[in-house]
């Protein structure tokens, strides 16, 4: 087994090394994400494109890196399997099957479009295993929370020194005004090609940005990650983040008995909303111009209710003269895209993955650990505007999405109530929802109220 020492400390190294590996995935898959946009971003010229219209391809750089970086997040994965494949968690196997469900039906029904499986969904299946082997705990994602702050950081430093690189422009090279900025100088897209992709992602990342140790870190870390969202003025992850707040302030406030209560519903009323708004949704122009977005994308899916047209139903259909509009590439809502794509079946498959989430959040929610709460709205809230789920393909959001739910239903229940620090001995860090607290016992994992 990976980690295997030997002596009296041995748990506590094994554990380090798993600490370790769990970290060499989340870097691994963030980088895959965010190193081929930095070198496209620096190299080649970046501008708004429509569905169905090819667009810049990588530069030979990027497109070298890109595939580096997909074997890499493969071998990484790989390696977490073989290595612990003798010490299976056999007590999370039915989360496994949870979260691996909705991957493998949208597979198989992908095998009648048809459509072979992408590199993402590749990676999607691997990472969860890897996850579900490590059993990490949710402390874990201060690593991502440093990556997200540093693509926050990156993204702004591209657009002060080359703006047209990080600018949201025409392909004339003209910055496209709208009425939705908010900062002057044109929408941030960084080192993605939308303003609205940058704001998703850093707005699913904001909240593991409060689960680093160091409190200025996460201050300079969380600031970055606001600028940028506020540039990018994408108002579904400003959503994403009130939403996110509103749930954190509420659940925090509740005493630990009406937690229990407060937790499940502050995540089912989220999803609910994002599941009520474009069925209640007629005008078109509503929720600029979404509404006609999802009526069109509801009236295709009437053609297949129960198993949808496929995960590159958007994709193909841009290219013909039936495509919904110039500028979609996806239903711009969670449920609508289930629909569309996989049909009620997928809706169905999904469900118990989001059930399974809230129920862990909630025990977490009692114990005083309300990060999986919080980052639960928030991705409901960004489900609301826009797609964050990945299984086969929005593969931006494989570190910002994946990574959080897989640690969060994966994690073995006693490395989640540590918040996953390092075990270190005396005077460890505990991370808490209160801020950090050097050997804090009222928070260890062997008091009642543990994290």
């Amino acid at each position: 087994m990976i980690g295997h020492v030997s002596g009296h400390d041995e748990p506590r190294r094994a554990e380090r090394v798993r600490a370790y590996w769990t970290y060499a995935v989340i870097v691994v898959v963030w980088a895959w994400v965010c190193v081929p946009n930095v070198i496209q971003t620096l190299l080649s010229p970046k501008y708004r494109s429509g569905v169905g219209v090819e667009t810049a391809p990588y530069s030979r750089i990027a497109a070298a890196a890109d595939y580096l970086l997909f074997f890499g997040v493969v071998g990484v994965c790989l390696l977490v399997i073989i290595g612990y494949l003798n010490d299976v968690d056999t007590s999370a196997f039915g989360r496994l099957v949870v979260i691996i469900a909705p991957w493998v039906y949208i597979v198989v029904r992908d095998l009648y479009v048809p459509r072979s499986l992408s590199e993402e969904g590749v990676a999607y299946i691997l990472i969860v295993i890897a996850i579900w082997f490590l059993r990490p705990g949710l402390g874990r994602l201060q690593c991502l929370g440093y990556l997200m702050g540093a693509t926050a950081a990156v993204s702004i430093a591209i657009a002060l020194v080359l703006p047209a690189q990080a600018i949201f422009r025409t392909a004339a090279g003209v910055v496209i005004e709208d009425d939705k900025q908010i900062l002057p100088g044109g929408i941030l897209v960084g080192i993605f090609t939308q303003g609205n992709n940058l704001g998703q992602f850093l707005a699913l990342g904001l909240p593991t940005v409060f689960l680093v140790r160091q409190r200025w870190h996460r201050l300079v870390l969380a600031a970055l990650s606001l600028i940028a969202i506020t540039w990018s003025a994408s108002r579904g992850a400003m959503i994403a983040v009130g939403a996110g707040l509103v749930a954190y302030l509420l659940v925090r406030a509740c005493a630990p008995w009406l937690r229990r209560i407060a937790a499940p519903v502050l995540v089912a009323g989220a999803f609910g909303i994002v599941c009520l708004l474009p069925l209640v949704t007629t005008a078109p122009e509503a929720f600029t111009n979404r509404g006609l977005v999802w009526v069109t994308s509801l009236q295709a899916w009437q053609h297949e209710p129960w198993t949808g047209l496929g995960s590159n139903w958007y994709s193909e259909v841009g290219r013909t003269s039936a495509r919904v509009a110039a500028s979609v590439f996806h239903a711009h809502n969670q449920l609508v895209q289930l629909l569309v794509t996989g049909g009620i079946i997928f809706v169905l498959v999904v469900l118990p993955l989001l059930v399974v989430a809230t129920v862990r959040a909630t025990g977490l929610a009692v114990r005083g650990e309300f990060f999986a709460v919080s980052w639960l709205v928030t991705l409901a809230g960004s489900c609301l505007l826009e797609k964050s789920f990945a299984f086969v393909d929005n593969g931006n959001f494989l570190a910002a999405t994946v990574l959080p739910l897989a640690i969060l239903v994966l994690g073995s229940d006693g490395a989640l109530r540590r918040s996953g620090h390092l075990a270190t001995g005396a005077g460890e860090t505990v991370i808490g929802s209160r801020g950090i607290r050097p050997d804090d016992r009222r928070f260890s994992s062997r008091a009642p109220g543990s994290t």
